[in-house]
């Protein structure tokens, strides 16, 4: 769904593949006498990295890469760590995200993150041929069903008026 790298001063950069086969950036440049400039890039399906169809910067966006679940889980680990199940802050879709440290010197630099949303692992699962009266099912470590041939069974989902929370079935 995405993959993004953030640094430890909030710097940020995605790239999300649209389901129209658009990818747009999302770039956030933190400068110590500038301050803060959020940005957005579209380029359409099949457009090389320099072929920017739309931009526009989004001074009101107060996304913080360093206060999500991907960047928290990475930060103090050595290797590879899969979040547990939370709501994407772009797409407000629940998912888990693969996440990675960036060390320079043995200080953290940033995180290196690859989403995949709950939808995408379904749909993976629902097209995989086990046995005839057979079916495939993602789990997490706590033993709660994350992804299901039939996604509609899978989440309950509330919403307050700060985000979103998710209950697993």
């Amino acid at each position: 769904s995405m993959a993004a790298y953030a640094d430890t001063e909030g710097g940020f950069l995605m790239l999300k593949r649209m389901p129209d086969g658009a990818v747009w950036t999302k770039r956030i440049d933190v400068d110590p006498e500038l301050g803060r400039a959020v940005s957005w890039s579209e380029r359409e399906p099949g457009g090389g990295l320099g072929q920017i169809t739309a931009h526009r910067d989004d001074p009101e966006d107060r996304y913080d890469p360093r206060t999500r679940p991907w960047f928290q889980v990475a930060e103090t680990a050595e290797g590879l760590r899969w979040t547990d199940v939370y709501v994407f802050f772009t797409d407000k879709a629940p998912g888990v995200t693969a996440a990675v440290a960036h060390r320079v010197d043995g200080e953290l630099a940033g995180v290196v993150a690859v989403d995949v949303s709950l939808a995408e692992f379904s749909r993976f699962l629902a097209g995989l041929e086990v046995s005839e009266r057979g079916e495939a099912y993602l789990v997490d470590s706590q033993g709660r069903l994350v992804a299901t041939p039939r996604p509609d069974e899978l989440l309950v989902e509330e919403r307050t008026e700060d985000g979103s929370t998710l209950a697993l079935r």
